[in-house]
């Protein structure tokens, strides 16, 4: 893992930087959807695949430089390459996820405040460091009912799934990864990238 995280250090801060500057993409769009749901979901999927072209583009590169390495005999061929980086970059995010579930479980089924507090500060983070998912989780999960101008209590349920969702959001970013670092090694593009290649 260590050698891994080496070799391809430069590609997977490349992702985390993408990820912030989708982060507050997404925050910024999400803002001007104001109180209409529908908006939400529009500035939300808008956000979301922004980010995905960011990682599509950086491991699709990768791919192709790696087909040169591999056929120049310098590396072995590796088809999870791709996934391994997006699982490397997602540390982060899954590890808040998980903060969040297990938290706002002990929070719901043993009533500690504690946990709360920790789930609060989890979401917290969450929202700010994956906020180009904000507006799909708002339009799903609304706290806020503009039309009654009255707060709107989720359920244990809800509050749940919610938690929950910060986990799944890391799919996107580990499906693209790997199917961009295959169409890059194949050499096939369905989405144009600057397509920088090198032989390093």
């Amino acid at each position: 893992m260590k050698n891994f995280i080496s070799e391809n250090f430069k590609v997977i801060k490349k992702l985390l930087i993408y990820q912030f500057g989708a982060a507050f993409f997404g925050i910024l769009v999400n803002s001007s959807a104001g109180r209409l749901p529908w908006l939400n979901w529009l500035t939300g999927i808008l956000a979301v695949l922004f980010y995905i072209y960011l990682l599509y583009s950086a491991v699709w590169e990768e791919g192709a430089r790696d087909r040169i390495r591999v056929d120049g005999g310098r590396m072995t061929r590796d088809d999870l390459k791709g996934l391994k980086i997006a699982l490397v970059a997602n540390i982060p995010n899954i590890f808040i996820g998980v903060v969040m579930v297990v938290s706002t479980v002990i929070n719901v089924v043993a009533s500690a405040q504690w946990a709360g507090n920790v789930a609060a500060i989890a979401n917290a983070v969450g929202v700010l460091w994956e906020g180009m998912y904000v507006g799909i989780i708002t339009a799903i999960f609304p706290q806020f009912d503009y039309a009654a101008n009255t707060a709107i209590v989720l359920s244990s349920t809800q509050i749940f799934l919610r938690a929950v969702s910060f986990v799944l959001i890391v799919a996107p970013a580990l499906i693209s990864c790997f199917a961009a670092y295959k169409l890059g090694y194949s050499g096939v593009a369905i989405i144009k990238t600057s397509n920088k290649n090198d032989n390093k």
